[in-house]
């Protein structure tokens, strides 16, 4: 099972290609908020399409905290990946795992989705510039 796993945070969106938890790629862009469905999804086609990792992904696991840009993704997965499991983790989305707020008030994304994707909290800190 290959895992395209997103981190969409204020200013930058963090993706990533990982099977069984290891990552096989991965890439940062900038988070715009006025990006559409459809810009988000050429940008992942083409990201995925210049991946040395030929197989699709398949399933899908997306944290985010700035709405706006949720919902344009929520639209890219229908749109370009319909047919692809995947799960959302958002503010107030329950996955059963306790987090611990890495700064004063702040928790990164990839933490609350640690009961959703496991690989995914993995890969995050790993694949962030220091």
């Amino acid at each position: 099972m290959i895992l395209l796993c997103a981190d969409i945070g204020n200013s930058h969106t963090t993706l990533g290609l990982l099977q069984d938890g290891e990552v096989l790629d991965h890439w940062r862009v900038a988070t715009d908020e006025r990006r559409t469905a459809d810009e988000w999804g050429l940008l992942v086609k083409g990201l995925l399409s210049d991946s040395p990792v030929s197989e699709p992904p398949t399933g899908v696991a997306v944290c985010a905290t700035v709405p706006s840009v949720l919902h344009e993704w929520r639209e890219m997965l229908r749109m370009y990946h319909g047919d692809v499991p995947h799960v959302v983790v958002e503010p107030g989305v329950k996955t059963g795992v306790p987090v611990a707020p890495s700064r004063r008030g702040s928790t990164s994304p990839w933490r609350r989705s640690a009961g959703a994707a496991p690989s995914c909290a993995r890969w995050s800190s790993s694949a962030r510039a220091p």
